[in-house]
């Protein structure tokens, strides 16, 4: 189905925008590499490593390489926050397809690393930055 259609059902009112975002989620291979690239780069939790401890509730550590070995892993708490969380830098940057996020994630990695070794070398960089940023 054609995005202009897919676009026209949501218009007509056929067709929720999120059910067309959860339909997309389901088949986009690049938009689930950008959700495991944005989740690399931004999951701060610990990770649990035991998948017997895969629906323990409460353990507060995300458990993102557990649902790894579900069949429906996308489906999955953590799978299913990071592709919305995906769709939701998506929006606020008004990227409009997966294949522009891939390429804005990967500006995006390069900065962040190069940002990360600065303040690694230098602490007090970031000080700085924020000024800079502000300009």
């Amino acid at each position: 189905m054609s995005e202009d259609v897919i676009k026209e059902l949501i218009r007509t009112g056929k067709l929720t925008q999120e059910a067309a975002d959860n339909a997309r989620v389901k088949v986009d291979k690049t938009l689930r590499a950008c959700a495991f690239t944005l989740h690399t780069l931004m999951c701060n939790k610990g990770h649990e490593e035991n998948p017997e401890m895969l629906h323990q509730l409460g353990t507060g550590k995300c458990m993102w390489y557990v649902e790894q070995s579900l069949e429906l892993m996308w489906d999955a708490p953590a799978h299913n926050f990071w592709l919305g969380r995906t769709l939701e830098v998506m929006k606020e940057l008004e990227i409009t397809d997966s294949e522009a996020m891939k390429e804005f994630l990967q500006k995006f990695t390069e900065v962040t690393t190069g940002v990360s070794d600065l303040i690694a070398w230098y602490p007090k960089s970031f000080r700085l930055l924020e000024e800079v940023a502000k300009t």
